[in-house]
């Protein structure tokens, strides 16, 4: 009696199927149910107020907010008052809510307000990929959104609306995710819920080498990411000649050395190799901008065994695996085209953009979306 919940009496009908293998009674007792199965017991009277006030969503009158678990009642005369509605969300979605609250004083009204509002599962910091800013996955990030989470998305250093003058490397990209992981931390409307990473691409390399900063994160998600910086320059510009391939990587490990200093040279594997955090990875296996056998292949070989890390291999998915196939096709098809007519004549250009059907073209594929926001919401609940 002591938990809330006493064992029924009587009998009641097993609570599954009969099945053909061996014999099994018609009813049983509900005893032997007790805290396993509906019907195997009932509350009393601490039960009933452990259902009614341990719910999803609990609310309480709490000091002021760096001290929420104050219960001072009393105050000088003249002091200012604070207090805080402190609201816990246990769901793995968005809780709203809408309070009204009052203070009296010797039996008079004296204030009142209104608030209404959302309490998210957390926060994802999102990373884009390189050639577009953070508007380019624009559907991604309102669908992490309407799943719960607040999103922190930027544009990277050089890119599109960032005031940075030039991007200098893909390992900038990492040392940009760590400061906005720093803002995160700090910033009144993002700090004190969880963190969890999300990038594609360039933003997947960045993620993978951003999981054991100084800023903590409950895990990350990095989509078709590469391993290196300048393993995917020499794989992309003269990755059929080994000998050119090893020269062009030297070179640029150099350069990023001189330019970055101690930030240069991360390492997607050898981070993954050492962090403890959960990871989840996607790779296309027909991807042909970050090469799967240089990148996705070599990835899955070296994370191969580890229970922090799960692989998803996409067979028929090219670099975008978050979109639906015909959303890929249908992208490739329509910016060739329209790169072949804006080279004979570039006062077209506007007239093929806004003809697109960017709804087609960002259409997501549900079961890696699906799969990443569960993921996502496994880390912060």
């Amino acid at each position: 009696d002591a938990y809330g919940w006493v064992p029924e009496r009587g009998m009641m009908d097993l609570p599954f199927k009969h099945g053909a293998l061996g014999w099994q009674p018609p009813k049983i007792s509900k005893r032997a149910f007790y805290g396993m199965a509906e019907g195997g017991a009932k509350p009393n009277a601490s039960g009933r107020a452990l259902i009614e006030n341990q719910k999803h969503a609990l609310a309480w009158i709490g000091g002021k907010p760096e001290a929420f678990t104050d219960k001072a009642h009393h105050f000088y005369g003249g002091e200012k008052v604070e207090k805080t509605a402190v609201i816990t969300n246990d769901l793995r979605d968005d809780a709203k809510y809408s309070l009204e609250w009052t203070a009296t004083l010797n039996g008079k009204q004296i204030a009142s307000g209104k608030l209404e509002g959302v309490v998210p599962v957390g926060v994802v910091v999102f990373a884009h990929g390189f050639g577009a800013g953070h508007q380019a996955y624009t559907t991604e990030i309102a669908s992490l959104a309407r799943s719960g989470f607040l999103v922190l998305a930027y544009d990277a250093t050089g890119c599109v609306a960032s005031e940075g003058k030039v991007l200098g490397g893909f390992d900038q990209g990492v040392i940009d995710l760590h400061f906005a992981l720093r803002f995160a931390a700090v910033d009144e409307r993002l700090k004190g819920y969880k963190r969890v990473l999300f990038g594609h691409s360039w933003g997947g390399f960045c993620v993978m080498n951003a999981l054991d900063t100084d800023v903590p994160v409950e895990g990350g998600v990095a989509m078709c990411g590469f391993v290196s910086s300048a393993g995917v320059i020499a794989q992309n510009t003269v990755g059929k000649c080994r000998f050119a391939e090893w020269a062009c990587r030297s070179f640029f490990r150099l350069f990023d050395r001189i330019r970055f200093g101690a930030h240069a040279n991360y390492d997607a594997i050898r981070s993954l190799q050492s962090t403890e955090k959960p990871v989840l990875l996607f790779y296309g296996e027909q991807d042909a901008t970050v090469s799967f056998k240089g990148n996705g292949a070599r990835v899955r070989a070296a994370v191969r065994g580890r229970a922090n890390i799960r692989y998803i291999a996409c067979p028929t998915k090219g670099h975008n695996v978050y979109l639906s196939e015909d959303a890929e096709q249908y992208m490739h098809a329509t910016f060739r085209s329209i790169a072949a007519e804006v080279k004979k004549d570039r006062a077209l250009a506007p007239a093929l953009y806004s003809a697109v059907d960017y709804r087609r073209m960002t259409a997501e594929e549900p079961a890696v979306m699906e799969e990443a926001i569960a993921f996502c919401r496994s880390l912060v609940v």
